[in-house]
């Protein structure tokens, strides 16, 4: 259910979600899937559709086929039955040699473990074995060297939730550094975080990579927070939340340190609440540049699809969204935000429209100083969007606005469009809405 709110100190109900359900294997070469069903339907669909997955069924038998070969990289399909409602999640991984798993400072082997919170430390290597579920937050702060890998299972259902920002070191969620280095996270399912899912405060050097995030139904479960951290590469996850799913942030704590050299490209990424590839809204830091997000499928998608939300003072330029396959379905649901306990989850009866690209700039947080003034975003290249839209679906936003007055520095470029496959003018396929201080 996409009803979501600032922490009012408990956690989500229950009843607002649904379980996820998914299976994972490894391989490298063609594989053919027959899946039964326990339930009867009407309509299936594979995702992501740029995929081109073809099907056959027979009564509630579906069998669809997977190509393999020399890319060599983790497939992620999704098939869905009469909508997004409990759908299957396929995690194909390739064929890993973990030569370090030997010498790793945490083996956790198949099976069930509860190790709790584990503080890493520079050069520690943590490996999670297939068939292993280990019920632990890792954390590390002022460390360097360290790697987390294996095709296991991280579960951060140990730990609840009692304060309310995800900044702080009271709450760790699956994975959280501050102020490291040499990072790399690979191949680990990771599930039930308390907060946001992968936290990196002031990092640099740090590759994730392969990584599935599912289960994530709690409470500002944003999947990963790049916050003033730099040369972080993200790439071929699969990653399903409840909110955000890959933002850049800046916050006052490190409000000295930019956001630069960030690349996110080749995942799969579902928002079911909220932005699905964002830069903001908190950017407090003087420069955000040499950002892309690039080959990626936005398999589903909330508020907004691709989003910049300048709240603080921060110069942001030189972004790029490229390559990019968005889709939105008939059985969507608007997102709504729930200000009070006793609100109830109750949609508009008219049609919600989604935004494809939203961009604009306010005052977020403090009003004093630097945050008083308004920040700037230019150079933002939009180009190889491919939109997929369900029957029924209306043409979805582009919202690009400023607050500020100098438009110089305030200017967008928008390349090649599509829509279901059809190249078009995005001025003219879509609903725009922008305003004097911005250049398009």
């Amino acid at each position: 259910m996409p009803f979501n709110r600032t922490w009012p100190g408990y956690q989500r109900a229950k009843d607002q979600t649904e379980l996820a359900s998914y299976i994972y294997l490894t391989a490298d070469e063609t594989l053919t899937f027959e899946i039964e069903c326990a339930r009867s339907f009407e309509k299936c669909v594979i995702r992501p559709l740029h995929s081109r997955i073809e099907y056959t069924r027979q009564n509630q038998v579906v069998r669809f086929t997977v190509q393999g070969g020399a890319a060599l990289k983790n497939k992620y399909v999704v098939l869905e039955l009469d909508g997004e409602h409990f759908p299957l999640h396929i995690f194909i991984n390739k064929p890993q040699n973990y030569s370090e798993k030997d010498q790793a400072t945490y083996y956790f082997g198949p099976g069930v473990h509860c190790p709790g919170l584990i503080r890493l430390k520079s050069g520690d290597r943590v490996y999670i074995d297939e068939g292993a579920v280990v019920y632990a937050s890792l954390y590390g702060e002022n460390v360097t060297d360290v790697k987390i890998f294996g095709h296991g299972v991280l579960d951060g259902s140990h730990e609840e939730r009692l304060f309310e920002h995800c900044y702080e070191t009271y709450t760790k969620g699956n994975i959280k550094f501050y102020e490291s280095s040499n990072i790399e996270i690979e191949g680990v399912v990771l599930s039930n975080s308390a907060i946001w899912v992968i936290n990196l405060f002031a990092c640099e050097n740090v590759k994730i990579s392969g990584v599935k995030i599912i289960g994530q139904w709690r409470y500002n479960t944003d999947g990963i927070d790049v916050v003033n951290s730099n040369d972080v590469i993200i790439e071929n996850c699969f990653i399903r939340v409840f909110d955000d799913v890959i933002t850049l942030k800046g916050i006052d704590k490190y409000a000295g340190r930019n956001v630069f050299n960030i690349h996110v490209r080749d995942c799969v990424l579902w928002c079911s609440w909220g932005r699905t590839c964002e830069v903001g809204i908190e950017t407090a830091a003087e420069e955000y540049d040499n950002i892309t997000f690039e080959d990626c499928d936005l398999i589903n998608n909330s508020f907004a699809a691709i989003d910049i939300q300048n709240g603080g003072y921060a110069t942001i330029h030189n972004v790029k969204f490229t390559n990019l396959r968005v889709e939105y379905r008939a059985d969507a649901r608007e997102p709504i935000y729930q200000h009070t306990d006793d609100q109830v989850y109750a949609p508009s009866e008219n049609i919600w429209v989604p935004h494809l690209i939203f961009s604009d700039n306010y005052k977020f947080g403090s009003t004093e100083g630097k945050n008083a003034v308004y920040g700037m975003t230019h150079d933002i290249t939009y180009d190889e969007i491919y939109v997929y839209t369900e029957e029924g679906v209306p043409a979805p936003h582009i919202h690009i606005e400023s607050r500020s007055s100098d438009a110089q520095h305030v200017d967008f470029t928008f390349g090649h469009f599509y829509l279901n496959g059809v190249k078009v003018d995005p001025f003219k396929a879509f609903i725009v809405k922008t305003n004097e201080n911005v250049k398009l």
